[in-house]
């Protein structure tokens, strides 16, 4: 038998997108290229879309994420079913080829052993919960910048946009927790579980 307890809350978070002709829609189009950011309790997706016929060099590392003014270091991250990995993606582009890129903030990155291995571990770029972190400083973040360099290279000629994302909610929900009534029978009389169901 278990009874429900108050998980942690969980938060979602909408952004916007300032270059957007659709400003909730992370999106953006010209005649060579399109651009669609989708943001990852991870990191920041990038799909990159080669419209035009020639190819286009992306220059992987002189992009930039920018939060808050502050520039932040990153990396390229590979997740799979069985691991994450930090990879090199091609920069060269064929024309009508598309290419999809998970940037990471390189601080975020560590390590752990399981099963007597290591694996990549990605901390989250933001909280996804308040386990860690109080909810005031969650609910804090609505409003915050983020800003991304983007270069691309044509024939020897140098591109470059720079896209401006805004935090422009947070919502969050209970998780519920479960509370086994066998791991507390012991200590409590069973008269007084009724006690431990919060009310919302």
């Amino acid at each position: 038998m278990g009874l429900y307890s108050c998980g942690p809350r969980v938060y979602s978070y909408k952004f916007s997108m300032k270059e957007s002709e659709m400003p909730d829609r992370l999106y953006y189009e010209n005649d060579t290229l399109t651009l669609k950011f989708k943001f990852y309790f991870e990191g920041l997706m990038i799909r990159f879309s080669n419209k035009s016929g020639m190819p286009i060099k992306i220059k992987w590392d002189e992009i930039k994420i920018t939060e808050n003014g502050i520039d932040n270091k990153i990396k390229h991250v590979k997740i799979t079913e069985d691991k994450s990995y930090i990879y090199k993606p091609p920069s060269i582009f064929p024309p009508k080829s598309v290419c999809n890129d998970l940037v990471v903030y390189a601080n975020n990155i560590y390590y752990s052993k399981e099963y007597g291995k290591e694996k990549l571990k990605i901390k989250d770029m933001y909280p996804r919960d308040d386990r860690k972190q109080k909810r005031n400083f969650i609910l804090n973040l609505k409003g915050q910048t983020i800003s991304l360099h983007f270069p691309i290279e044509i024939k020897n000629v140098p591109y470059s946009w720079d896209f401006n994302f805004l935090i422009a909610d947070i919502t969050s929900k209970r998780k519920p927790g479960i509370i086994n009534a066998s791991d507390i029978i012991g200590a409590l009389d069973v008269n007084a579980l009724i006690f431990l169901i919060p009310s919302f």
